[in-house]
């Protein structure tokens, strides 16, 4: 019996049709995850870089203007009047927003080479749109990173310890430094690996209890956010420190932790402070080229020398140093900078040279140059004189 050929085509063409059909879906999956990969969504250069610098100088004000009103108080011993005790408050403000602009545009360069030159900023990325997706499905699938962080920190932690109590009676009283080094290296590698083999395996658990907390549509959209983890990080990173800090405290309380401690206020204030300094550079780039240079020289300008300018009196430079935790060492790195004879003394921020370009010492201490000539020519005329009489 012969079939007809308009009977033998849906049959005959049935596998077929289906093959098509699913290398046309697989080609147009890995079409899209090329594209997704390879082609994301970046903004231009100058906002990246203008973000980072006005986020670094919102975070460093914020963080400076707290650290000096933290020592309202004890810097009366060098700003005893309350004008002038603002003025210790506006200068360590000011000094931290200017320190903050430069670490915040070098923090950008580094994470655009890394994010832009590099396939970790391609893998980054791609988690990022990844979990923002399943998020968007349901929160309870994008909750694995903030379970890791919670198992894997406390577990590398303990394990860290347990190397630290084995491993120092081991390298006591040895007197090879390279058998120290090897074994306390290999046991802070055994440590690391075995905590985390072990937070990836507790994370799990972890996970199914977060997935009951996240029926919550509010407690969910939470803990699933992309900032969950690093909140968790810090957080536990905090404890750890404080429960460190009170089991020690004769040992901490002499530790210059003031400095670090101010540096991670700084840290955690910056990630409020990213969305207005987004919104300020967007407002800068809708500008034309050269009002846009104009202000950003402009601002960079004045925010310097409103910081040189309150750091004209030694009392102010003086308390900040003594009362905050970064003052000090910012001040000394901008004195040096501007210490042009290298004679290590500057002309700015207390530096006490009056005349910067004479590398014979400071003026105001040593009595300068000029003035040792005119009291040398004024003793040559005094002997003369008692010489002529």
């Amino acid at each position: 019996m012969v079939r007809s050929r308009g009977s033998m085509a849906p049959n005959d063409a049935e596998p077929v049709g289906r093959s098509r059909t699913a290398e046309d879906r697989a080609g147009r999956e890995e079409r899209a995850g090329r594209e997704e990969l390879d082609a994301p969504a970046r903004r231009p250069l100058r906002e990246v870089l203008g973000a980072g610098v006005v986020t670094g100088a919102i975070a460093g004000l914020a963080a400076g203007t707290i650290d000096a009103l933290w020592s309202w108080g004890p810097a009366a011993q060098f700003v005893p009047a309350f004008l002038a005790r603002a003025r210790f408050v506006l200068f360590a403000g000011a000094l931290h927003a200017a320190a903050g602009a430069a670490i915040g545009l070098l923090l950008a360069l580094a994470l655009l080479a890394l994010s832009r030159a590099t396939r970790i900023g391609d893998l980054l990325r791609f988690g990022w749109r990844h979990h923002l997706a399943r998020r968007a499905r349901d929160p309870r699938e994008a909750l694995a990173g903030l379970a890791i962080v919670l198992a894997t920190l406390p577990c590398l932690a303990l394990a860290l310890w347990a190397a630290y109590r084995l491993a120092v009676p081991y390298v006591t009283g040895r007197k090879v430094i390279g058998l120290v080094v090897v074994v306390a290296m290999g046991a802070a590698l055994a440590a690391a690996g075995a905590g985390i083999v072990l937070g990836f395996v507790l994370g799990r658990r972890i996970e199914d209890l977060l997935r009951l907390a996240a029926g919550r549509p509010r407690l969910g959209r939470a803990l699933s956010s992309p900032y969950a983890p690093l909140a968790a990080a810090a957080g536990l990173i905090a404890l750890g420190l404080a429960a460190w800090a009170i089991r020690s405290w004769e040992t901490a309380r002499v530790l210059p932790l003031r400095g670090p401690v101010i540096a991670a206020v700084g840290l955690v204030l910056a990630i409020p402070a990213t969305g207005p300094a987004r919104k300020l550079v967007a407002r800068l780039s809708a500008l034309r080229p050269a009002p846009r240079a104009a202000a950003w020289a402009g601002a960079a300008t004045l925010l310097f020398a409103l910081a040189l300018a309150l750091g004209g009196a030694p009392s102010v430079v003086k308390g900040a140093s003594a009362y905050t935790g970064l003052a000090g060492p910012i001040a000394r790195t901008v004195r040096k900078a501007f210490d042009r004879d290298r004679d290590g003394y500057a002309s700015v921020l207390g530096g006490g040279d009056c005349d910067d370009g004479d590398s014979h010492g400071p003026p105001r201490r040593a009595g300068g140059p000029r003035r040792r000539r005119r009291s040398e020519l004024r003793r040559r005329r005094r002997d003369r004189a008692a010489l002529a009489g």
